[in-house]
């Protein structure tokens, strides 16, 4: 009697790649999910009772309107999505947003993608609340893309510095993408110019 096992598709190399990727921005993900961030009630909060698997339930709350606290970034989204809570405007990442003519890479925080859109995220439910102009939430975004764009290029052509130097001004989702392309830039070196070779 023979078992057959079914096939499992050949990777390419680029399809290891982008799983790596995949698998290092999940990372940094978690990382930030569990960082904590300042938040303001925009409704009351009962007392919610939290459940893990394993542990016993954790009671959360309550909290009036209005309230500051701070929360894990997962405990913020859940409380968001209820339409509890938003990003408080101390977390706001508007005035890293300014466009620069510099060359230079400026440092950045840590999550600072994550945390400009979870801020982006807040103007736009402040905006469907009617407690920010529609044109302010547009403008924001505009100038998120803006500065989006101008880092990237910012990052390409710091390129040719030593690794250890750049990351020092990268966030911890750039440093993803850079360590790949680093790891390709150094591959290709090597295949061009036979480095190893005898």
């Amino acid at each position: 009697m023979s078992i057959s096992a079914r096939a499992r598709p050949v990777m390419t190399v680029g399809d290891e790649i982008l799983e790596s990727f995949d698998d290092m921005l999940r990372r940094v993900g978690f990382r930030y999910n569990i960082e904590k961030i300042k938040v303001i009630a925009i409704e009351d909060i009962p007392q919610l009772t939290i459940s893990f698997s394993e542990t016993k339930p954790v009671k959360f709350g309550p909290f009036p309107k209005e309230a500051t606290f701070q929360a894990p970034v997962w405990l913020m989204r859940v409380l968001k999505s209820k339409g509890y809570v938003v990003v408080h405007r101390d977390e706001k990442t508007d005035d890293m947003l300014q466009p620069t003519l510099d060359k230079n890479l400026v440092p950045l925080p840590g999550f600072f993608y994550n945390k400009t859109i979870d801020w982006l995220d807040t103007v736009e439910r402040l905006t469907e609340k009617g407690m920010v102009s529609d044109q302010m939430g547009k403008r924001l975004r505009s100038r998120f893309l803006s500065f989006f764009d101008i880092r990237l290029k910012q990052i390409l052509n710091s390129l040719s510095l030593p690794l250890s130097t750049l990351m020092k001004s990268l966030t911890e989702e750039e440093r993803v993408i850079i360590r790949h392309v680093h790891g390709l830039i150094d591959a290709w070196e090597k295949a061009v110019f036979k480095r190893d070779a005898p």
